[in-house]
């Protein structure tokens, strides 16, 4: 007896799963910096992400308005 492979299926670009970075080096990943600076930026709390156990996890969408908002604050002033 034989089984086929189980398909792949795609995540969907707007599913919550696709939208979220898990640990820190996703989170360095994505914002282009080393993993050790972006734990330090976790560690104190001056990115929008939070922890799931022990892993930092970041929504995408979370950190593009935070920083909309940090833009539009220094703008105002």
């Amino acid at each position: 007896m034989t089984t086929e492979p189980l398909a792949h299926t795609a995540i969907p670009s707007d599913s919550i799963a696709a939208d979220t970075l898990e640990g820190a080096s996703q989170i360095a990943g994505f914002l282009g910096k080393p993993v050790r600076a972006v734990n330090h930026l976790l560690e104190t709390r001056q990115l929008p992400a939070f922890k799931i156990g022990q892993r930092w996890h970041m929504r995408k969408s979370t950190y593009r308005a935070w920083v909309e908002r940090k833009e539009a604050e220094v703008l105002a002033a």
